[in-house]
């Protein structure tokens, strides 16, 4: 008896195991007894005459262990499986096996997995914010490769950047919310301990104002809560970033105590300058219809009211908002300077250079982050409380979402004009085959995921908050303006609808579009998470040496904390691409122990195939001296994003799969006996592998590697339900 091993490994957002195995086991199955006539016209044929149709015998689920390193609280991780089952039979003799195929599941979407629930939502939502920064350094590391200090410059500022937006400008974000909080629950037990005679003159609770003790009193709660939320991340987190974002918190509420201690002594002069520039910036938002000359004068009753409506509570928001928004223009400064290095970078040794997408990375990180913030102020502004907030203090706040919302609402114009470009171009192929006369060409244009008209977009995204940023600071100053729209005026009228309009759309998607929402969030996480190699690994390793943490900087304070000792083989923080090959590892050395396969078949999807590729690179030898030949591993890849995204972004992580020795085939001392590629033509994400060696026509050299199988237009999605791509799968597992 011969007997195949088929293991399939599914793609991006599948959060649940098995769903990819039973839909390959069911497209490889022989036609059901009602599709065929009596003599068995109708089936597919078998690998023999004589025997019977592929016949299901079981169906397994079962659980196994991840190595010990990932477990938690002294208890072992597990992961789930599914195993299906097919047999031949002789039809001289029925009880004679000759054939069997085990097609086994292997599962890995629980790694980054979310919930469906609101707030598991938006903590997926905050995980691709902060996950973009892990590919951001990744692509800098590729793009400025070099030894040099200038290549070395360049990689630290995009750090800096994307490490700027995880740590400080998170943490004041944090910080400013949970003081919306402790005030509100300050001024309603104020209000109860008020005289009822002043209760009663008021038309509305929350309308206390804070005397100059209780606002000092409110930054004391603030400090302590800032400090113990910080310190509380240091000693618990075990990831780097985690540790960072708790310095970064305890830093802010070290800030918000020397508010506090300075607060009323009129002999720090300089606090107060910065606090008057701070509100002249924030009011040079201000109608300029509302001011006329009493601007200049300081004498606008508007702008005065502008002015001294920042105090108490409102005043320490100020001060971090204003910290805030130093830091977003180093970031978009940073942004820049990154976009334009990266742009004039030449390699005249490779002809080319890798692609460079740090600056409408960055600017996507922003583009959402001001979404999200300026969803949640907008759920906050609605609530049933009176703030007491100035409008024009809203009108500030919301001079960079504007451009965030106009350009998410470009790009998904331009990905409708590139899809709708994608059908009616690929709609004239006349064969598939046609597609690899000009496969660079279709490659490049009808890529969808990083299209690099999506790129642009984001790029003059970045551009575009610069000037507006640069403008309020003119403006804020007494210079002018440099935009010719009067970018206040129109906050002014729309910034209501804005803010119920954001709001309503929040509603709707957590309410009515979650199943979708949770969709894109599981398939963009998944994608980030095994992105990253360098980033998190090595920010999150230990020190070699002594076995200890990479402190952080809060840590590197005398008397501040000081590192603790680790388990060397236990990983510490975000290791998520390394756990999913070490579970392929754990998948496969137990089936080939289990089974004992003749032959071992590999059919990937997706971000399937590049995880495979990785791990046969890594493993495939220890595997073949476990099996009876040597000559029967198989690779099959599906709708493969390998070399026109990641090796061509992440370089340094994904070699050219013709460079990784153990995927070649047998003959130049690799480990494949056959490797398959199928994609469809008008596939947005995955497409060739190997595209240049070619014919026209689709005659292919032998040098050409992988095979390339291009198929009719169906999109990225159900590879394995596909009649033509069946239609190849199956007499290739056949011929096995």
């Amino acid at each position: 008896m011969k007997k195949q091993l088929i293991v399939v490994v599914h793609g991006v957002g599948v959060r649940e195991a098995g769903i990819s195995t039973d839909l390959l086991a069911t497209a490889l199955d022989d036609d059901p007894p009602l599709m065929q006539d009596k003599a068995g016209v109708g089936r597919t044929a078998t690998a023999s005459d004589k025997s019977i149709p592929w016949r299901p015998q079981s169906s397994d689920d079962f659980h196994l262990r991840e190595l010990p390193k990932y477990g938690t609280n002294h208890k072992r991780s597990i992961f789930q499986a599914r195993i299906r089952r097919y047999r031949h039979y002789d039809r001289a003799d029925p009880t004679k096996i000759l054939n069997e195929r085990v097609v086994a599941d292997f599962y890995w979407g629980d790694i980054s997995a979310t919930g469906k629930e609101v707030l598991a939502l938006i903590i997926g939502f905050f995980k691709i914010v902060l996950g973009l920064s892990h590919a951001v350094r990744e692509n800098a590391r590729s793009v400025f490769d070099g030894t040099g200090p200038r290549d070395g410059l360049w990689r630290k500022l995009a750090s800096w950047a994307v490490l700027t937006i995880h740590g400080p400008i998170f943490a004041i974000n944090i910080v400013l919310v949970l003081g919306l909080l402790v005030a509100w629950i300050q001024r309603f037990v104020l209000n109860k301990l008020a005289d009822p005679a002043v209760q009663l003159a008021n038309s509305k609770v929350q309308v206390v104002t804070l005397t100059e003790g209780q606002t000092l009193v409110f930054g004391a709660i603030m400090v302590v809560l800032c400090l113990l939320a910080g310190r509380w991340l240091i000693r618990r987190g075990d990831a780097y970033l985690v540790r960072t974002l708790g310095g970064w918190l305890a830093a802010v509420g070290l800030v918000l105590a020397i508010f506090v201690a300075v607060d009323g002594k009129s002999h720090y002069k300089a606090l107060f300058h910065a606090d008057d520039l701070l509100r002249s910036l924030n009011c040079a938002w201000v109608p300029e219809a509302q001011l006329g000359a009493g601007r200049v004068e300081g004498t606008n009753e508007v702008f005065r009211n502008c002015i001294t409506d920042y105090q108490g509570p409102i005043l320490y928001g100020m001060r971090l908002q204003g910290l805030m928004v130093t830091l977003w223009g180093f970031v978009i400064v940073a942004a820049i300077v990154l976009g334009l290095a990266s742009a004039a970078r030449k390699k005249p040794e490779q002809g080319t250079m890798p692609a460079s997408f740090v600056m409408p990375a960055l600017g996507l990180m922003m583009l959402l982050w001001f979404i999200v913030f300026a969803a949640l102020w907008a759920s906050v502004l609605k609530l049933p409380l009176d703030w007491n907030m100035n409008p024009n203090h809203i009108n500030s706040a919301l001079r960079g979402v504007g451009p965030a919302v106009v350009a998410v609402v470009l790009m998904i114009l331009l990905a409708l004009r590139l899809h709708y470009r994608k059908l009616s171009e690929l709609g004239r192929l006349s064969q598939p085959a046609a597609y690899l006369d000009a496969p660079q060409q279709y490659a490049e244009r009808h890529r969808l995921l990083i299209g690099r008209w999506l790129l642009w977009a984001l790029d003059a995204f970045v551009v575009v908050v610069f000037l507006l940023s640069l403008d309020g600071l003119l403006r804020g100053s007494g210079l002018g303006h440099i935009l010719p729209v009067n970018i206040p005026e129109f906050l002014q009228l729309y910034a209501g609808w804005f803010i119920s309009g954001l709001a309503v759309v929040a509603a709707l998607v957590l309410g009515y579009a979650r199943n979708a929402f949770a969709l894109g969030i599981a398939i963009f996480t998944d994608v980030l998470v095994y992105i990253n190699d360098y980033s998190w690994n090595t920010a999150a390793a230990e020190d070699e040496k002594n076995g200890s943490y990479r402190p952080i900087w809060f840590e590197r304070i005398p008397g501040v904390t000081s590192a603790r000792k680790l388990d060397p083989d236990t990983p510490h923080g975000y290791w998520p691409r390394q756990r999913i090959q070490d579970r392929l590892k754990v998948l496969m050395a137990q089936l080939i122990e289990d089974e004992a396969p003749d032959e071992i078949v590999i059919v990937s999807h997706s971000q399937g195939t590049v995880i495979a590729m990785d791990v046969i690179d890594a493993e495939a030898k220890s595997w073949l001296a476990l099996l009876p030949q040597t000559d029967n591993l198989d690779l099959v890849t599906m709708g493969s994003p390998y070399t026109h995204i990641y090796a061509t972004y992440f370089p340094a992580s994904f070699r050219p799969h013709r460079t990784r020795a153990n995927l070649n085939t047998f003959d130049a001392g690799g480990c494949l006996t056959s490797w398959h590629n199928i994609f469809r033509v008008d596939d947005f994400v995955g497409t060739f592998i190997d595209g240049s060696h070619h014919a026209p026509n689709g005659v292919w050299p032998d040098r050409q590697w992988p095979r390339e199988h291009p198929v009719p237009s169906n999109g990225h999605t159900m590879y394995w339900t596909d009649q033509a791509v069946a239609d190849i799968l199956r007499p290739l597992l056949e011929a096995t």
